[in-house]
């Protein structure tokens, strides 16, 4: 082998050794950039679904935020006096329908407290609807039909002025 010969040999495979080392370190860079990059994007990913997450819980307590200081402010908030005079006044209703018993009177079964703000009355079901709802429907009703509706409504309101000894407000008609 001539001297420049060997000195290309020698050369090349310098080259190809360095090469392969320029290659192998750039793959192994590569793989590592890579790698980092999708843990990265991994990262962002969660970060952005953490994100929604707040942000919807953000608005749930804004919307509840919002509600309680509506009814704190409301114009339609019932002092403390008004609630204490309304629940005085369902308790004595309740104490004369419980002892109702008439066949055109809605049997009261149960009443209970559903929280500081709600009570819960159980009534007898009545299918139909309401007087008012009828009246509404019918614009005019025939004198037969008027005269039975009537001495309905008149026979409970006998009952409860006769039977009963506290003044009762009949508020909630229904036809029978």
């Amino acid at each position: 082998m001539h001297k420049t010969e060997g000195a290309v040999w020698m050369w090349n495979v310098f080259l190809f050794h360095f090469h392969s080392y320029y290659t192998h370190t750039n793959t192994q860079y590569d793989e590592v950039l890579r790698l980092r990059q999708l843990t990265l994007e991994r990262e962002e990913c969660d970060l952005a679904q953490d994100l929604e997450k707040l942000d919807r819980e953000r608005n749930v307590h804004t919307r509840e935020l919002k509600g309680l200081y509506n009814e704190d402010h409301s114009r339609f908030k019932w002092k403390d006096e008004k609630k204490v005079n309304y629940i005085k006044h369902a308790l004595r209703e309740y104490n004369i329908h419980k002892h109702l018993e008439h066949k055109r009177i809605v049997k009261l079964f149960d009443v209970f407290e559903i929280d500081t703000n709600s009570l819960c009355t159980v009534l007898e079901y009545c299918d139909g609807n309401d007087l008012d709802f009828f009246l509404k429907q019918n614009k005019t009703i025939p004198e037969k039909e008027a005269r039975s509706i009537i001495m309905q409504i008149v026979n409970a309101l006998k009952y409860l002025n006769s039977e009963i000894k506290l003044p009762v407000i009949h508020y909630d008609l229904k036809r029978g």
